[in-house]
């Protein structure tokens, strides 16, 4: 397979693989991609601090206090709960949230298949490159899930929410590992083409088996 067959599919799964990742790092360890975010116009409790603002992300929260303005963070892994003004976000809102990483996972195999040249690999890349499609789409409805019912839950307190950076970063994970399943797709298909026009444009008559050679 030509080389530049194979550059548009690497470039767009790559992009995607970048900002899935980044989605995956997410809060508490990375406080500008998180998911879900809520400001509140006084301070609510949250513990023993009063808090100004929360966010929420794959592997824990984030809180903003009410005085310092200083952050606290916690990080408490695989499926959290959460608890701010009696209002809580259960585990079973968060625990869908591990699929971010495993997407990723995908994204970045099929990244690496798609540099190869070989007809059959580059079938393999396509395929897992829409199986990360899959995934990311099970795991945005879980992020619209979590949305929803933060926003639900903050709204009895007087929380604004609305979805954070990671939200719409893996709306376009979605979109650019959709897109790059069907080019990567689109470009084995156009090589195997040029492949066949190739051999019968190249392929002698039958009827020269019979003839004789001149040596």
């Amino acid at each position: 397979m030509a080389r530049h067959h194979l550059i548009p599919g690497a470039v767009i799964l790559g992009i995607a693989f970048i900002l899935s990742i980044l989605v995956s790092i997410s809060v508490p360890y990375v406080r500008a991609f998180d998911i879900v975010r809520s400001s509140y116009g006084s301070a609510v409790s949250a513990g023993n601090d009063p808090i100004v603002s929360a966010r929420w992300g794959i592997w824990g929260y984030c809180l903003e206090g009410s005085g310092s303005g200083n952050w606290e963070c916690t990080s408490t892994g695989y499926a959290y709960n959460s608890e701010i003004g009696g209002q809580v976000v259960g585990k079973s809102w968060t625990r869908g949230l591990v699929i971010h990483p495993i997407a990723t996972a995908a994204i970045l195999v099929a990244w690496l298949l798609s540099f190869s040249a070989h007809l059959t690999v580059a079938l393999i890349a396509s395929l897992v490159s829409f199986l990360g499609c899959v995934l990311t789409l099970i795991v945005f409805a879980i992020d619209i899930a979590l949305f929803v019912n933060v926003k639900n839950k903050m709204d009895n307190i007087g929380g604004s929410t609305k979805p954070g950076p990671a939200f719409w970063m893996t709306l376009v994970v979605l979109v650019l590992t959709a897109v790059a399943g069907c080019v990567v797709c689109f470009g084995r298909r156009r090589h195997k083409s040029k492949d066949a026009a190739y051999t019968v444009e190249t392929k002698k008559p039958w009827y020269h088996r019979f003839r004789r050679s001149r040596y």
